[in-house]
């Protein structure tokens, strides 16, 4: 009898966290007025700056690239976590900073990923804990500061087909295609902790790897998760590679274990690229 009470009311607790998600997604959804990626207790909104005409040299750089602002929201209990990467121009960033402080949405980095790159553009990172419907208003808000795009945008290359199984046969993962780019997300092994919640890779802690096809080569851009001793090693692989690193910095403060994370460039024949960035990969205690 026991035993049976206590399945009961594991099963009843997991019908009903399963029955909360849905209905919590539906209402974050219902204030930020587009769909979001729902998946386990987490909710994650994209918003590609398809407003902006961003270029390094001649280059042109898509939102999927390396422009999209996101926010992702983890609720355990009946607390909500918010984290989050603000994709900003200068004038923006002067604006959208102080009403994120004053909303009492923490920023934990502020800083470039790219370089060189016209308009120059601002990374702020965020994180805050609370109610998820009144974080969620409070960002839709600050959002509506910026020319960023707040409802789903169509991109035109969604159609294009590119072949990029020589990319993913020498990097060896399978990456995520979207018309010019393919992207790849490298979770670490480690568990990764934030204010006691458990950061899975959907909350930014994994590998981020980018590739936007350009003529016959691709560029390249992303940022490496690292734990302080695979700075040097990933740092080294990379320029021997011919990537350029381009930013060195935290996303997180009070993060467990403490991550750095490696920003990076270059443009290149895609499989010489691939074959570089394995070397560095292998240099990190990812999921193979």
């Amino acid at each position: 009898m026991k035993k049976f009470v206590i399945i009961y009311v594991l099963l009843f607790s997991f019908t009903s966290s399963i029955f909360s998600q849905s209905k919590d997604s539906s209402k974050l959804e219902k204030i930020m007025g587009k769909k979001g990626i729902v998946k386990d207790n987490i909710v994650r909104f994209n918003f590609p700056r398809t407003d902006l005409d961003v270029k390094v040299g001649d280059i042109t750089i898509e939102p999927a690239f390396a422009l999209t602002t996101w926010v992702a929201f983890q609720t355990m209990m009946k607390t909500s976590m918010v984290m989050g990467d603000l994709v900003l121009l200068e004038n923006e960033a002067l604006k959208v900073i102080p009403s994120l402080i004053s909303s009492g949405i923490h920023v934990t980095a502020i800083h470039n990923h790219l370089l060189t790159e016209k308009p120059k553009i601002i990374y702020s990172h965020i994180e805050a804990v609370g109610n998820a419907e009144q974080l969620c208003e409070k960002i839709k808000n600050i959002l509506s500061l910026t020319n960023t795009p707040l409802t789903n945008s169509s991109q035109s290359n969604n159609n294009i087909e590119i072949d990029w199984s020589n990319v993913e046969k020498t990097i060896g993962y399978t990456g995520n295609k979207n018309g010019n780019i393919i992207s790849f997300g490298i979770p670490r092994k480690e568990t990764i902790k934030e204010n006691k919640m458990i950061l899975p890779p959907i909350m930014g802690t994994a590998i981020s790897i980018n590739f936007q096809k350009v003529g016959d080569s691709a560029i390249v851009t992303g940022d490496f998760v690292l734990l302080a001793k695979e700075v040097e090693p990933v740092e080294d692989a990379l320029t021997k590679a011919g990537i350029v690193v381009t930013a060195l910095h935290t996303h997180m403060i009070t993060e467990q274990p403490k991550l750095y994370f490696m920003h990076f460039w270059a443009n290149s024949d895609p499989v010489k690229l691939a074959d570089g960035l394995k070397t560095a990969i292998m240099e990190t205690n990812s999921v193979r």
